[in-house]
Formats: structure tokens, C-alpha cells, sequence
């Protein structure tokens, strides 16, 4: 009899802890949604992947966030697996870019009404996807973020992918400053989805902001638009090394 109640007794603490625990991570969750100056869906969802990236993936912001608060940006990043924009957007307490997203990819079942709410741009890989460019183009004069991988894919370890031209062609055309950032501490794999569940330790590093527009116009030939992106992913891989 005295066994049971001992018992009761550690049940009813544990559940009235486990309570408090919920209540203070919801009150916790409130105030920090409260921090982001987004529209309500887009701030739920934010705070949500926050404390994804923080407590699953152990994210840290190595150094402060120098993404512009306002005009036309690209954060331009290395890519190590499936959950990079997941850590850009966590490391980014102000604003909340879009991407340009593998057209297999911008609908998916779950996620698919954030990729819309974000203005995530579906993209064809063949590299010939002016439909693509335009509404990247309109995004950046409209004054708004976008992030971009400059590699265009996922290399495989000790792999050494080179720059694509994407990123400099649009910063060209828009005017748009670019923000450099490296990714380091994922976990490498070859399924995009199961990069989501595992346990990484992912680090993000932003460069100082870096404006082409003196390149544009008559400069932006091909050659040029080469070693400015060239350029760029070298930048990316020197803050690697700063990490």
C-alpha cells in the first residue's frame, strides 16, 4: 500500500513536471516568435525550423549575420546536404530569403505551402531556364533576398565541384549585393530526406557583402562573369577555412 502511494506520488511529479516542461517551451516558443518581424505563417514557421536547427542539427552562427536589412540580396553558399537552406534561413534573424529550387523539388507534400509563403522559385537543371530567371530577377528588384548554392548541387565528399554562373548573371542584372556563407559540420548523404533526421552539427560563416555592379554592362561578358564567380566560391571556401 505504502509502495503504491510512493508510487502515485512519483507519478503525479513527473507528469506535473512534464506540464511545466511543456508550458515553459511553449511560453518559450511564443516569445521567440515574437522576435521575427515576418507575417504570422511565415513567423510560425520560422520559430519552428529555429528550434529545429538549433536543438536537432546543434546549429551555430559563427560570427555575426551581415546579410543586409533591406534591398536586393543574394547569400550565395556552398552545398553540403539537404537541410543547407534550413540553416541559411535559421542564421538569418531578419529576413528570410528564397531559393532557387530543383523544379522536382518546389511542391513537395509536406513543405510545399512554406516554399510558396517564402516565394521559393522552381528551377529546371539544364541551365536554360529563362522562366526561372525572370522571376529571380523580379524577386531581386523587388528588393527582396534570395539564396543561391553556387556549386548547383550536392558534390560528394573530397569532391571538388566548380562555381555556377547563376548567382553573379542575377547580381549583375539586379544590383543586388552578395553575401558569401559556408556551411561546414553536416553530414554527407546521398539520400536528400535522410539528411533531415540525422544528428549533425552544422556551423554557418557570412562574408562581408561584395558588390558587382561596377562588372555590369558592357563589362559582364562571359569571361568575366567566370572569374567573378570563380571568385566567389573561393571566397566561400576561405571562410570555411576561418571555421
Amino acid at each position: 500500500m505504502v509502495v503504491g502511494q510512493i508510487d502515485g506520488h512519483v507519478g503525479g511529479l513527473v507528469l506535473g513536471l512534464g506540464v511545466v516542461a511543456l508550458v515553459a517551451l511553449a511560453g518559450a516558443f511564443v516569445a521567440r516568435m515574437r522576435q521575427w518581424r515576418f507575417p504570422y505563417p511565415v513567423s510560425f514557421w520560422y520559430t519552428v525550423n529555429w528550434l529545429y536547427c538549433r536543438l536537432f542539427f546543434r546549429l551555430q552562427r559563427v560570427g555575426p549575420c551581415t546579410v543586409p536589412a533591406e534591398g536586393p540580396v543574394i547569400v550565395v553558399a556552398n552545398h553540403t546536404c539537404g537541410i543547407d537552406p534550413l540553416l541559411l534561413v535559421a542564421s538569418i534573424p531578419h529576413r528570410v530569403p528564397a531559393f532557387m529550387v530543383a523544379a522536382e523539388f518546389s511542391n513537395p507534400p509536406i513543405g510545399g505551402r512554406v516554399m510558396r509563403a517564402i516565394e521559393c522559385i522552381p528551377v529546371r537543371r539544364d541551365g536554360q531556364d529563362t522562366i526561372a530567371t525572370r522571376a529571380a530577377l523580379r524577386h531581386l528588384k523587388a528588393g527582396k533576398a534570395l539564396g543561391i548554392f553556387i556549386e548547383g548541387r550536392i558534390p560528394r565528399p573530397g569532391e571538388v565541384a566548380e562555381a555556377k554562373d547563376g548567382a553573379t548573371v542575377l547580381a549583375l542584372h539586379s544590383g543586388a549585393r552578395v553575401v558569401p556563407a559556408h556551411i561546414s559540420g553536416t553530414l554527407w548523404d546521398a539520400s536528400l530526406l535522410r539528411s533531415f533526421f540525422r544528428p549533425h552539427k552544422a556551423r554557418v560563416r557570412f562574408g562581408t557583402p561584395i558588390d558587382l555592379r561596377a562588372y555590369a554592362g558592357r563589362h559582364a561578358d562571359k569571361e568575366t562573369v567566370g572569374k567573378l564567380s570563380t571568385m566567389l566560391l573561393q571566397t566561400i571556401r576561405e571562410l570555411g577555412a576561418r571555421s
